[in-house]
Formats: C-alpha cells, sequence, structure tokens
C-alpha cells in the first residue's frame, strides 16, 4: 500500500499482529452496502482489521507493493 507502513510486532492465536496507522476500514452498511468506518489512531491489529465488523475488502497483505525486512546485523558480525 503506497505510503502505509507496518511494523509486524509478532502473533497471537497463529495470526500476524501489525502495528499501523489506520484511518479507515471497508465494512458493510445496513443496505448492504461497502462504507467506510472511521478509524484513524495508531494501532496493533491483525492483517484483518475491521473483521469483526464484517471486512468487505480482504486483507492488508494483499495490498502491499513491497517489503523491506530488516535484520539482525551485529549478530552476522560476530566472529
Amino acid at each position: 500500500m503506497k505510503g502505509h507502513i507496518m511494523l509486524y510486532v509478532g502473533s497471537e492465536d497463529g495470526k500476524p499482529l501489525i502495528f499501523h496507522s489506520l484511518w479507515s476500514v471497508k465494512v458493510k452498511g445496513r443496505n448492504g452496502r461497502v462504507v467506510k468506518q472511521v478509524v484513524g489512531k495508531a494501532i496493533v491489529s491483525t492483517l484483518t482489521p475491521g473483521s469483526e465488523l464484517y471486512l468487505a475488502s480482504g486483507t492488508l497483505l494483499e495490498k502491499v507493493s513491497s517489503m523491506l525486512i530488516l535484520s539482525d546485523r551485529c549478530g552476522m558480525m560476530r566472529r
């Protein structure tokens, strides 16, 4: 997702948890149409934030366009 930064923080019940700033999630309204539910906060969530609200638009992982994996470089330099 262009301009969206997510940080993997661990897992719970086998589901990855991420820390990110979430503006909104797409949910089905009372009339069945897709609407945006505004969140506007930094949160820890699964890759399907809003799933308890009948998320209408899949997972965040499907929207990822690039990923940077940081490793423990200090561990690599040990002899």
